[in-house]
This record gives structure tokens, C-alpha cells and sequence, in this order.
């Protein structure tokens, strides 16, 4: 598996190539004089023997939150204005089509979550790129997820007092205006937009 990881998504690349030999030992069996019903137990029963009990290890309810979150941000911020995702939601900047404001489109690195033992809360260094990134780029909305969905180990290492430098920077020149579905919302101070999003993503509160 990439990486050395398990993880039950992964098992969906091979999903077409089970496909096609699906196609094939059907084709082979109706040769064979196999009658169809055999034909389709066995096609069945190759597909099936290529998923995991579990495809995918997200739950509905996060994939919904952040489908809405993203809505909101397609609808509030502009094209051209970039945002930012603390912690381990990579997938607001596909549904928001926004540009994220940092090469650090997931925390892992920066917080030191690489299920390695002894590990300080951040690494110094990555911090420092996240904040010249951000410094370079100012996000218009940045988002703090209550929970952070892609982590490797320990969930805990996302909160921001273990990043002081970054939770320096958010308080310093953003304020809290609202929650989205179990997401924090967070715009430039003196900065207050108006959301549009109740329709399909639901306002800022």
C-alpha cells in the first residue's frame, strides 16, 4: 500500500481492473458452457473479494459537513481570494474551489501527527513556512474544524494551543464570526461578510 498504510479507500484502485476480469471469466464460463447463474456467482463473488468490509473511512455526516462548508465558501468568498484550512481538511479546497493560502493543505507535518513516538507538538520549522505562506497569501476565511477527519494518530495534536505561534497569528488578525456545521469560521478583524449561504450551505452563526 503507498506509504506502508492500510487504509480501506486504498482498496478502490484496483476496483476496474477487478472489473475488466470480471468481464473476462464471464466470457470464459459462457464458453465453458456454464450456465448464467453460476456465471453470475462467480463475477459477484470477484468483485466482492476486492472491497474491504469498509470502503472508505469517513463518515456521512463529515462528508455532508464538509460539502456544506465548502458551499458556503464557494458563495462568500470570492474568485482569486484564497482560504485556509486548519488542521486535516484538505477536501475544503475541492469543494470550495478556493486556492489554498498555504502549501500546508493538510497539518500533518506541521504538528508533528506521523505516528512517530517522542515527536513535539509542532515541527519549528514547517510552522515558520505555514506562517510565511500565510503572511504571502492572507486567507479571507479560515476554517477550524472542531474535528479533524485525516489523521494519522492522535487527534489531539490539532488544537491550537498546541501551536502557539499559529494560535498567535489566527488571534492577532482574525476574530471567530460564526459555525458551520461543526466548523469554525474566522475572517480578517473589522472584516464581517455577509453570508449568502443559507440556501444550500447554511449561514455563518
Amino acid at each position: 500500500m503507498p506509504g506502508f498504510r492500510v487504509f480501506s479507500h486504498y482498496f478502490l484502485f484496483p476496483l476496474p481492473m477487478a472489473l475488466l476480469f470480471c468481464v473476462a471469466l464471464a466470457d470464459f464460463l459462457r464458453s465453458a458452457g456454464i450456465g448464467l447463474r453460476l456465471q453470475a456467482v462467480a463475477t459477484a463473488s470477484t468483485v466482492f473479494a476486492t472491497l474491504p468490509t469498509h470502503v472508505g473511512s469517513l463518515e456521512r455526516r463529515d462528508v455532508e459537513d464538509d460539502v456544506r462548508v465548502g458551499a458556503w465558501l464557494r458563495q462568500n468568498v470570492p474568485p482569486g481570494e484564497r482560504i485556509y484550512g486548519w488542521g486535516s481538511s484538505p477536501q475544503l479546497d475541492s469543494f470550495s474551489r478556493r486556492l489554498p493560502a498555504s502549501r500546508f493543505t493538510a497539518c500533518w507535518y506541521v504538528v508533528n501527527d506521523l505516528d512517530v513516538v517522542g515527536l513535539p507538538d509542532s515541527d519549528a520549522e514547517a510552522v515558520e513556512r505555514l506562517l510565511s505562506d500565510l503572511t504571502r497569501y492572507p486567507p479571507s476565511v479560515v476554517v477550524l474544524p472542531r474535528a479533524s477527519v485525516f489523521v494519522w494518530g492522535d487527534p489531539q495534536r490539532y488544537q491550537l494551543e498546541r501551536t502557539p505561534p499559529f494560535a498567535a497569528w489566527l488571534r492577532a488578525r482574525y476574530e471567530r464570526v460564526g459555525t458551520i456545521r461543526r466548523h469554525d469560521i474566522y475572517v480578517p478583524k473589522g472584516v464581517r461578510r455577509r453570508s449568502r449561504g443559507r440556501g444550500s450551505g447554511g449561514g455563518a452563526r
